[in-house]
């Protein structure tokens, strides 16, 4: 049977998210969509794909060059979703089986069951092969952990997979079917040295903080792979592609720590630049000084607020203590850090929003990021907004809040109005509609 992977395009917003900015990018750059081809490489089907956020087909030119296909999976996170939608159902509607995984997919089957015939939910590599072969052989779906689907009009939930235990049984995602050259490898942030790739050393994150849904893709749980396994692959991304510099992209590298002294200690002699994202509290001083001499360059840190109550109150397990601390070392040690700033949390008063402005400037850090607060489904403060009715506007399931004192749109204003450059949204991407509930 004839199969094709599709990553959806971006989906055009409403004008009132032109100054929100954290959903989509002012430049069209992307880097590689790494769970997809890691399903591509751990199948033994024949898999095509299109990332048409590089294509760039419109929904109907990209159902004609999928329409002579038996099964469409599509994935993507919620930015990506309406394309999605359509095109499914244009396929669906013409006898073709579609398919959806995905964060998004995981976290919400239920709103998306009329526009797909089946949602893989959690990690798709193991399901989705089983999908395939079921669909292949003409084979009931009944056995099939992790996925939904109808029968005879009512939505089935099989049982939830397992995780993956050992990561390190999959094969490296399949790099070789894209262009590489399509994708965001040029002296990204902190890498001074192009190519860069990107490598997953993990998957998930053990903390619960109420602006993420991570928890509920990963159940809090972190598993890491081999640090031989993970050097073993940025061998083989070296010598098959060129690359000179990495950047992990997940949730949290370093941790635990003794798995982050051996791969430095491992990688050392490849003498390659590389970066991660990270947390405050999960570095010390002679970690960073042990990471910094194995080619570690620069770090992200999720700092969210310079307030305590705010921390305390978003779950996030840090005080601004341990973040100025933190700072201090990596400027001492030589890493480059960033940090993410959150504005817009149901109890911030304008004043509250200025002082994180103006205290994020002072502790220190290289680059500095603000997102305005956005409930993405389905984390605590996305169901306290609709709850309490802080939905001021929700499209396609993206909420755009009220605090409990100000209205969404000073909210983003107080945000746009400080920095720009930072938060506006490329308006060509946007259309003159939006949805508000009041």
């Amino acid at each position: 049977m004839k199969t094709c992977l599709v990553y959806p395009d971006l989906m055009k917003f409403p004008r009132v998210f032109d100054k929100v900015g954290g959903i989509i990018s002012k430049r069209r750059s992307f880097l590689p969509p790494l769970g997809m081809l890691y399903l591509i490489s751990n199948s033994s089907k024949e898999i095509d794909f299109i990332d048409n956020r590089i294509s760039q087909y419109s929904d109907e030119e990209l159902y004609s060059k999928l329409k002579d296909y038996d099964i469409v999976g599509f994935g993507g996170s919620i930015t990506e979703v309406k394309q999605a939608k359509n095109v499914s159902k244009m396929l669906m509607n013409s006898g073709i089986t579609t398919i959806y995984g995905g964060p998004n997919a995981t976290i919400s089957p239920d709103w998306y069951m009329n526009n797909f015939d089946i949602i893989v939910r959690g990690e798709g590599e193991i399901t989705f092969e089983e999908v395939l072969s079921s669909l292949e052989n003409k084979r009931s779906l009944a056995n099939i952990l992790g996925i939904s689907y109808r029968k005879d009009d009512i939505i089935v939930h099989n049982p939830d997979r397992q995780y993956i235990q050992d990561l390190d049984v999959l094969k490296y995602p399949s790099r070789e079917i894209i262009d590489l050259k399509n994708y965001s490898r040029e002296k990204f942030t902190y890498l001074h040295l192009s190519p860069m790739d990107t490598v997953i050393s993990s998957r998930g994150c053990p903390f619960a903080c109420k602006f993420c849904s991570s928890k509920l893709i990963w159940k809090q749980t972190n598993r890491k792979r081999q640090a031989d396994k993970t050097v073993e692959e940025i061998i083989y991304i070296i010598n098959h592609f060129g690359t000179k510099s990495i950047y992990f992209r997940e949730d949290l590298f370093t941790i635990p720590r003794e798995w982050v002294l051996k791969f430095c200690k491992l990688i050392k002699s490849l003498e390659i630049e590389w970066m991660c994202e990270s947390r405050v509290d999960t570095v010390d001083k002679e970690m960073l000084c042990i990471m910094k001499d194995a080619g570690c360059v620069g770090m992200w840190f999720g700092i969210e607020s310079c307030s305590n109550i705010t921390l305390q109150l978003i779950n996030k397990q840090i005080t601004i203590e341990q973040v100025r601390k933190t700072v201090k070392n990596c400027n001492e040690v030589g890493i480059l850090c960033g940090g993410t700033f959150i504005f817009g949390f149901p109890h911030e008063s304008k004043e509250d929003i200025l002082s994180n402005f103006e205290e994020a400037q002072k502790i220190g850090l290289n680059r500095i990021g603000f997102n305005r607060l956005i409930g993405f489904p389905r984390s605590e403060l996305y169901e306290f907004f609709i709850r309490e009715q802080l939905d001021r506007y929700n499209y396609e399931g993206i909420i755009i809040p009220d605090t409990k004192y100000l209205h969404a749109d000073e909210v983003t204003e107080l945000g746009f109005s400080k920095f720009p450059e930072i938060m506006k949204y490329n308006v060509s991407n946007s259309e003159d509609f939006y949805v508000t509930k009041k």
